[in-house]
């Protein structure tokens, strides 16, 4: 039998998932042909818990050929390490290509949304618009205008459209039946 925190983090996930595939769209909506240069998606990790390190995915998000699969995978875990180990907001913070270290991990207070597929830009734009569209600030509001000036593809995004969007929450988990 599952708990109810199982059960609640399992709808959570599945609603922060949803929202990530939305903000993704919007991210694509934002990007030139050449700034695509062929990638209409990814794959995405979510941690939960940070206190627990309950990860999430993959996931694919978009569409991903089945042989960027697992080199997507390295890279979206290999940020997600390196955010929670480093203690970083985001992964662009230590970025070294050279080094295949990129940019697409983004932390809050609570969860970690990891995303490769796209360029590194939109991929953390994509992390930032889950957190700002899926989780309420906690515990002060979001740095939105700090990450519109580290990420020029984020900062695309009109400021209006930069808020927690109720709207994108199907149900709220205490709210549904724990019968199996």
């Amino acid at each position: 039998m599952l708990t109810q925190e199982i059960l609640d983090a399992k709808l959570e996930m599945e609603r922060l998932f949803k929202i990530l595939n939305v903000a993704r769209q919007r991210v694509i909506s934002l990007l030139t042909d050449s700034e695509m240069g062929g990638r209409h998606g990814g794959l995405a990790v979510i941690i939960y818990d940070r206190r627990h390190l309950l990860p999430h995915g993959p996931r694919i998000i978009g569409a991903l050929p089945d042989s960027k699969r697992e080199e997507k995978l390295n890279y979206a875990t290999e940020k997600l390490v390196r955010v929670l180990l480093m203690s970083l907001h985001a992964s662009s913070e230590t970025r070294k290509e050279e080094l295949g270290r990129f940019g697409g991990a983004v932390s809050t207070r609570r969860y970690v949304f990891s995303v490769s597929g796209l360029i590194e830009e939109a991929d953390e734009a994509i992390g930032h618009l889950t957190a700002v569209w899926g989780v309420p600030p906690e515990p002060r509001p979001w740095p939105i205008e700090m990450w519109r000036n580290e990420n020029p593809i984020f900062a695309r995004i009109p400021p209006e459209e930069l808020v927690f969007r109720e709207d994108l929450i199907v149900a709220k988990p205490s709210a549904i039946s724990t019968r199996l």
